[in-house]
């Protein structure tokens, strides 16, 4: 999703879409599973996670 739609997404929406309890949850996950927040996410947009979850 955030490859097709790149500009600012609205995190609570996205929470709400594919279904966290709310905007925190979604950041909390985001977190814990790539490492890094949301806006670290973006600003890394560039970042491959290959088949095994690892960086490269």
């Amino acid at each position: 999703h955030l490859y097709q739609h790149p500009l600012n997404p609205d995190w609570a929406a996205l929470a709400d879409q594919y279904g966290f309890s709310d905007q925190p949850h979604l950041i909390r996950q985001m977190k814990k599973i790539l490492g890094v927040t949301p806006a670290g996410y973006i600003s890394a947009r560039d970042l491959v996670i290959d088949i095994y979850g690892d960086f490269e």
